[in-house]
């Protein structure tokens, strides 16, 4: 799964994009740009210029509010990381049962983790078995196949005795 930051919320892009497009569309009316953007430096100057009566107790508390709000947007982000961690055997991914190597992967479901795409390799060299047969070594694996939920059986008791240890 990808990162998930500010800049990769579909919201953001959206809200982001239509407010770009609209100025860029305003902007084609305005036949000098630099008269746009002398525009735009003495509304911020006339804003930071307005006289506005705030009582004291408002400064003095402000910057501590803002610490204490920052202090608890923190301290829940970290409670987060812990969710959003992998479990222990994510790292378990291939084993070997009867001469024959396997891999799988995890998926998701609901709030379960299953096992599934459950592939022959050979021990060997690595490379997925066709049927039993090897198409890099050549090599033919006779013997006793093993059906996808005996080895899934296998991968989850090695996982239990994996955690308990």
């Amino acid at each position: 799964m990808g990162k998930k930051t500010f800049w990769n919320n579909k919201w953001v892009v959206g809200i982001g994009s239509a407010i770009l497009a609209s100025i860029m569309l305003d902007s084609f009316n305005v036949t000098d740009i630099w008269v746009r953007i002398w525009g735009i430096f003495v509304f911020i100057w006339n804003f930071l210029l307005q006289r506005i009566e705030t009582p004291l107790w408002i400064l003095i508390i402000l910057p501590f509010a803002g610490i204490g709000i920052l202090l608890l947007i923190l301290w829940m982000k970290s409670l987060n990381v812990a969710d959003n961690d992998e479990p222990a055997f994510f790292d378990y991914r291939e084993d070997t049962f009867d001469d024959k190597l396997y891999r799988w992967e995890y998926r998701l479901y609901g709030d379960k983790y299953i096992i599934s795409n459950i592939i022959p390799h050979c021990t060997k060299c690595k490379c997925r078995l066709s049927g039993s047969y090897c198409p890099n070594c050549k090599i033919s694996s006779q013997g006793f196949e093993m059906s996808d939920d005996e080895i899934q059986s296998l991968i989850i008791h090695r996982i239990e005795n994996l955690e308990s240890k």
